[in-house]
């Protein structure tokens, strides 16, 4: 059973990767050779033959895998050879001018933090071959080494420093993606160990004000509750308070009241007495005399 391959469209970003995928599939259809090299022009009709059946079959994959913005591009071509070099030199970058832009985009690539080794290392590689598509020499190991560590994200700044120790023959890019990735594992790993524990802890507290688990005392809602209650009950009681101590105050003042009304009443019963005794003195006095 044959299984049908299926490739995204070009839309004009990443030629190089394009081209490469469609080579592989117009190899697996047996029609590679038709956008390599140009149409035979002898008079062989049973090569023609063949060769215009393969020939179709390769202007039809190219056709298919183009988004429709970009069928302009090939919409004049006769043969698939056609369509393949009018298509490379519309998107492929070729010259000095394409080599200047890709190098300044492979010394300024920086590793993002949400990206992972195997994300960045895949960019990293992208860049890499389109500078060979275009011609330039295939980067140094040691150099495509040093570029690589120096654009990853400080995170690995301690692998890093184990890696540039190390002898410079003992390395190759694989073994250093492999040992930046083995950090990122561990540092997956230790994330997950973290949260099961936090999810542990937190589950195994049990509150002994409301006696639910997940929170200790001090955190239970209950306390804002309750210190609002209580906030109210202390207000009811000052206020009961308030109105003893005015009850009481108005019972002192009519027991004050009380008191300078019977002194008044005493002070002039005082004053009665005392004219009473003066009268009395007096009579006895006259009688006195008169017998005399």
């Amino acid at each position: 059973m044959s299984v049908r391959t299926t490739i995204d469209p070009f839309n004009g970003v990443n030629f190089q990767t394009w081209m490469f995928r469609m080579e592989s599939l117009l190899s697996e259809y047996d029609c590679l050779e038709c956008v390599q090299n140009k149409m035979s022009t002898k008079p062989n009709k049973q090569l023609d033959e063949k060769m215009i059946k393969r020939d179709a079959k390769a202007r039809n994959c190219i056709v298919q895998n183009l988004v429709d913005s970009h069928l302009n591009t090939v919409r004049g071509c006769t043969t698939a050879y056609e369509m393949w070099k009018t298509l490379s030199e519309t998107y492929e970058r070729e010259g000095l001018c394409g080599k200047i832009m890709l190098k300044k985009k492979l010394l300024g690539m920086k590793m993002t933090q949400e990206e992972t080794i195997q994300e960045y290392s895949q960019r990293f590689e992208n860049v890499l071959s389109e500078l060979r598509a275009v011609g330039e020499d295939e980067m140094k190991k040691t150099e495509k080494i040093v570029q690589f560590l120096m654009s990853v994200h400080e995170r690995y700044s301690t692998v890093v420093a184990i890696l540039e120790n190390m002898k410079g023959e003992d390395l190759t890019f694989e073994f250093v993606k492999a040992r930046l990735q083995s950090e990122d594992e561990k540092a997956t790993k230790d994330s997950s160990v973290r949260n099961s524990t936090a999810f542990q802890v937190s589950s195994s507290v049990v509150c002994f004000k409301c006696g639910k688990i997940g929170h200790f005392q001090r955190k239970c809602f209950l306390n804002n509750r309750g210190g609002h209650q209580g906030n109210n009950r202390g207000d009811h009681s000052y206020n009961r308070g308030a109105q003893s101590y005015n009850r009481g105050a108005q019972s002192y003042n009519r027991g004050q009241l009380h008191s300078r009304a019977g002194f008044r009443g005493r002070s002039r019963g005082a004053k009665s007495n005392r004219g009473g005794h003066y009268e009395n003195f007096q009579h006895s006095n006259y009688v006195s005399r008169q017998s005399t």
